[in-house]
């Protein structure tokens, strides 16, 4: 049970690639054999921690390379932020 684990383990793949230094998500199939790249699409990482419960507003700014025009430079996505279930009670 444990060699099954470990190969398991060992064909386990990043859900990306990274070209160029920049992160494009990949799809896998056949334990990890085969691979496909997205290379139409960029991942960006950023962390951020809310403070409260509420809605809050992500705005993405690009700004294009000499060689490419952006058609849509800047993008907004609205996040809801709840409690978890069963976290501690803070007093107010």
């Amino acid at each position: 049970m444990a060699r099954k684990c470990m190969e398991a383990q060992k064909r386990m793949v990043n859900p990306y690639k990274v070209i160029d230094e920049t992160k494009h998500p990949a799809a896998h199939w056949d334990a990890g054999m085969k691979a496909r790249v997205f290379l139409n699409q960029a991942l960006i990482e950023a962390a951020w921690t809310p403070k409260q419960t509420g809605y809050y507003r992500l705005e993405v700014e690009l700004e294009p390379a000499r060689q490419h025009t952006l058609l849509e430079g800047f993008a907004t996505r609205l996040i809801a932020v709840s409690e978890n279930v069963g976290a501690p009670k803070k007093d107010r």
